[in-house]
């Protein structure tokens, strides 16, 4: 295969967005180019179709959940000029390889819930009763969650976005107190902690210490409700 022809592909990939060295070529056979991504199942393979290195032939793994080559019987060419290839190249990157690339990159939100909940214990907020909050204690509480609110952009640094989303959380919360006893505010509550990780999209660690903060704060709010 023509350096020029090659080179073709390279293009492709940068003008994607993707990074080249994040690709591997191999050529068994001298009339054979193919190019892996990274250690996935993902191949494209370009073959010659004739000895004039100007019509080839290709088939290609798709991101599914067997992934195998769409063999050339499934794919039925006579010979494909190059930039009909670099066009089923190029719908093959977006198509699969940023399918595949997103799939890696996007968190499992189920799995960091089910990580996160053991981190809160029954006894974090002891308020067994369903009596409603002093306005005493409603004062003090909109401090605590203010604090947590300042924590929260000091610690994870959201963004605008993020931002808005947890700040409706937490003033949702604060609008809770006159509707909601101390039993089912502290459901809320913890409701609210998660769902704020969920928004931050924090992996086991960071989410651990999201947790730590709640505890830090509402250590306080138990003294307060006292």
């Amino acid at each position: 295969m023509l350096k020029k022809h090659k080179n073709g592909f390279f293009d492709i990939i940068k003008k994607n967005g993707l990074d080249p060295e994040s690709f591997s070529v191999g050529e068994p056979e001298s009339d054979v180019f193919e190019i892996c991504f990274l250690d996935s199942p993902l191949r494209f393979k370009v073959f010659l179709k004739s000895d004039n290195y100007m019509l080839f032939d290709f088939d290609f793994v798709e991101f599914l959940p067997s992934p195998k080559y769409k063999y050339p019987d499934e794919i039925i060419t006579y010979g494909c000029s190059i930039e009909d290839i670099y066009e089923t190249f190029e719908s093959w990157i977006q198509e699969h390889v940023k399918e595949y690339i997103d799939e890696l990159l996007l968190p499992d939100l189920w799995e960091q819930l089910a990580e996160q909940k053991p981190l809160i214990s029954d006894d974090m907020l002891d308020a067994e009763e369903t009596s409603p909050f002093t306005d005493d204690q409603k004062v003090q509480l909109k401090m605590s969650i203010d604090e947590f609110r300042l924590l929260i952009k000091e610690k994870f640094e959201p963004t605008e976005e993020k931002l808005i989303i947890i700040n409706n959380r937490l003033d949702y919360l604060t609008d809770s107190f006159d509707r909601l006893n101390r039993i089912d505010w502290r459901g809320l509550a913890i409701s609210t902690v998660l769902s704020i990780s969920v928004a931050l999209s924090l992996g086991p660690e960071e989410g651990k210490a999201l947790f730590e903060l709640f505890k830090q704060v509402f250590t306080k709010i138990i003294l307060q409700l006292q």
